[in-house]
């Protein structure tokens, strides 16, 4: 089953602030792809809205279904980990899988779905510490994996680099390129040297969207003129980058 995901005419509102503007994307099926934007431009309220976590005005289909129907496809990582930092690694994979098994107790496919998470993130070695005994990057990691073990048609992930050293980042980066070949990967982040490796880019500037489509049309004037910084461009094979000078 293709999983597309189509966005028409979306508000968000909150306290009679306009958050999200005029939304129209349409995104999939597979591929990894990326939000961008300066923070206050509205990219963690559009995973939150996609994921069924926000209300909205305008119109949101998710494998053909409404984002709260779509649950149990979708799979959302939140830019802050948020779980109780005394529970066991493991006990975290398996508590995902809730509501997916078919009664109280945990069934072969669950028993998988946890191990291939945990081979894809590489956290075997911490899978019985606690959550709240771990770094920054390793707790994002094991956030991912918790995503991961439930198998998600559509994974949503908020600023998933964040608190990661270069070698991790460049391990999940890597992971998601893989997920993406058979699943829908939506992510935001703020590392614009990243911008060749998607699918598709969404600017978002001031809740609406500046740009949306290739990585190879996004331009220096568009990121300078959002950013309001200076960048400079260099060229990786038939790849630009972009770095703030300073």
């Amino acid at each position: 089953m293709t999983c597309s995901i189509r966005v028409s005419k979306v508000n968000v509102y909150i306290n009679d602030t306009a958050i999200l503007r005029d939304i129209d994307l349409d995104i999939g099926p597979n591929g990894l792809h990326g939000i961008i934007g300066p923070n206050g431009a509205g990219k963690t309220t559009l995973l939150r809205v996609l994921a069924g976590i926000i209300g909205f005005d305008g119109s949101i289909t998710i494998c053909g279904l409404k984002p709260r129907e779509a649950h149990s496809l979708i799979s959302y990582v939140p830019s802050i980990p948020q779980t109780d930092p005394w529970a066991r690694v493991i006990d975290i994979l398996f508590a995902s899988r809730y509501g997916l098994s078919g009664g109280l107790t945990w069934r072969k496919l669950d028993r998988v779905a946890v191990e291939d998470a945990v081979k894809l993130t590489g956290i075997e070695m911490f899978l019985h510490r606690t959550f709240g005994e771990l770094s920054s990057g390793e707790q994002r990691l094991v956030c991912i994996a918790r995503a991961l073990a439930r198998k998600p048609r559509v994974l949503l992930l908020d600023e998933p680099l964040a608190f990661l050293d270069v070698h991790n980042q460049y391990r999940i980066m890597n992971l998601l390129l893989q997920v993406s070949q058979n699943s829908t990967v939506i992510m935001s982040m703020h590392d614009l040297s990243y911008i060749h490796l998607f699918k598709t880019i969404t600017v978002l500037y001031k809740g609406g969207i500046a740009y949306h489509g290739s990585p190879e049309n996004v331009t220096r004037r568009l990121l300078e003129k959002i950013y309001n910084v200076r960048l400079g461009e260099a060229i990786l094979g038939s790849k630009r980058v972009y770095i703030p000078l300073l």
